[in-house]
């Protein structure tokens, strides 16, 4: 909660640092714990996978989100708590759906695309290497943000993407970053026919 929702400590602040490793260490079948390992937590897992996005952890982030998803219904709907790790998979009286659960959820897609920095816009912070191959989009339509209304497509061939901004926005970001996935060797970005410099 010292990055995200708002950054407080700088995201690679020791403590920051030691306090993820420390609740990671709690997981269990990739997602945290409650009750002193005694039960599965569903979206107390996201307070982790956002301060990564914010970090640039993508692996860690997409990891996650997989994680979580093994855990939803058919229909992707999550819990709190009061399934035990390595067990039944019964809620119990803990029913499911879970509100926070759905809300956070869609926090952390939508940020996994674009997502606020202060002053910053960032664009696909994390992607999962199964969205990334020839012939293949990945598409955001109308996403309110602090700026504006964004529209973009990040189309994939077989050695290069595209991405097409159709932005509206009623203040400009003062940077828009756009997150390179952390499994693909890039060695050129080219923005509007000119070259740009690739960073950290």
């Amino acid at each position: 909660l010292a990055v995200y929702p708002e950054i407080i400590l700088e995201p690679h602040y020791p403590m920051v640092t030691a306090t993820l490793a420390a609740t990671r260490a709690k997981y269990q079948e990739g997602i945290m714990t409650y009750g002193d390992g005694a039960f599965l937590h569903h979206y107390l897992t996201m307070k982790n996978t956002e301060t990564e996005l914010v970090r640039g952890d993508q692996r860690l982030a997409i990891e996650e989100l997989y994680a979580l998803l093994l855990h939803t219904s058919s229909t992707h709907a999550g819990f709190e708590y009061s399934i035990h790790p390595w067990g039944n998979r019964d809620f119990d009286g803990n029913m499911a759906p879970h509100g926070w659960f759905a809300a956070k959820f869609r926090a952390l897609v939508r940020d996994m695309f674009v997502r606020e920095q202060g002053p910053d816009l960032h664009l696909f912070s994390a992607l999962s290497p199964a969205w990334v191959k020839d012939g293949a989009e990945v598409r955001v339509q109308r996403a309110p943000t602090d700026f504006g209304q964004v529209n973009m497509t990040l189309a994939f061939a077989a050695t290069s993407a595209t991405l097409s901004l159709d932005s509206h926005f009623t203040q400009a970001p003062a940077h828009m970053v756009l997150h390179l996935p952390w499994f693909m060797r890039t060695s050129r970005v080219d923005a509007d026919g000119s070259a740009v410099s690739i960073q950290n």
